[in-house]
């Protein structure tokens, strides 16, 4: 009988290589199988908890006309947007740090950030702001449009805008949706 904490002496076709008795496990090599394994599992909860805050949901209703509601899912690691018909989280309190002023654009500090005709709502994430505006603008896309537009009645197209601001620069902007002749929109942001 072999001493215990010692390798077996066998063959290969003996049975005991196979049910034999094992080493014990090396002192450092299974702390540094611990430590791999526990930064594995850091990394991981960390990346679910960054992906958890950087996937948002916009939604955004006209006030006037057909009264639709939009819902987007908004990815801002991947800076991509997407319509949804997931049911959407917690509202996250809005803001008050910009605003809009005569020359249709918003302000925040005395900084002039991109076009806006209104601020439909504000909210400020780990490390940036993100901003739902309304911006106006007479179309003359097609004739006919050219033609109400010659003769003094442009159409307005209302387009809802997505604008991401950090460290004080717009980092990113896309738009949600346009709409002929909707001048009031209602819009909120959830997690």
């Amino acid at each position: 009988m072999s001493a215990p904490n010692q390798w077996v002496e066998a063959s290969v076709n003996s049975p005991a290589s196979f049910y034999g008795e094992c080493p014990p496990p090396h002192p450092l090599r299974s702390a540094e199988e611990m430590a791999m394994k526990l930064t594995i599992l850091i990394l991981i909860a960390s990346l679910m908890l960054v992906n958890q805050v950087l996937a948002l949901d916009a939604v955004v209703t006209e006030m006037e006309g057909t009264k639709r509601t939009y819902v987007f899912h908004i990815d801002l690691s991947k800076h991509t947007i997407g319509a949804t018909t997931n049911t959407p989280g917690k509202t996250i309190p809005p803001i008050q740090h910009y605003v809009t002023k005569n020359d249709r654009h918003f302000w925040a500090e005395g900084n002039r950030f991109g076009k806006a005709d209104d601020i439909l709502t504000q909210i400020h994430t780990e490390d940036a702001d993100l901003l739902l505006v309304r911006r106006e603008h007479n179309s003359f896309w097609t004739p006919l449009r050219f033609l109400f537009a010659i003769s003094g009645h442009p159409i307005q197209v209302s387009s809802i805008w997505l604008v991401v601001i950090r460290d004080k620069k717009e980092v990113w902007s896309a738009k949600l949706v346009s709409r002929d002749s909707i001048y009031r929109w209602q819009a909120s942001i959830h997690e």
